[in-house]
């Protein structure tokens, strides 16, 4: 019997083939995403996504990357959009952020490979 792997304070999971990716809430209050082999359960991999500020979304796949979106709230109260995307080793291949200009928290999605973000009346869509 093995011990179980440190996950941090798990808040989502994907799973694709023998990988699962754990998005957690690190105890420095940043998020970290890990790779998982689900062959023997030990982590492969961790690799920070998001500063101490920011929700995390639930993770997508798209176009073989792992995707965490996220959103955070400025001191003005208004909020941005961010994401980042890791290989599925977990080097990070793309970050994105957006300023602080939207008066309610983003949707994300992806569609066709692309990830889409909407807030307020704004659409906005990442290759």
């Amino acid at each position: 019997r093995r011990d179980a792997p440190d996950l941090g304070d798990a808040r989502h999971l994907l799973v694709d083939g023998g990988q699962a990716f754990v998005l957690s809430r690190e105890s420095d209050g940043s998020s970290a995403a890990r790779g998982l082999s689900l062959s023997d359960f030990a982590v492969r991999w961790t690799a920070p996504v998001a500063p101490k500020s920011a929700t995390i979304l639930p993770p997508f796949l798209a176009r073989g990357h792992l995707g965490v979106g996220m959103f955070e709230q400025g001191p003005d109260g208004t909020f941005s959009y961010g994401a980042s995307l890791l290989d599925k080793a977990g080097k990070a291949v793309q970050n994105i952020r957006s300023e602080y200009r939207f008066e309610r928290p983003p949707g994300t999605g992806v569609a066709g490979g692309r990830l889409v973000f909407s807030a307020d009346a704004k659409v906005d869509v990442y290759r």
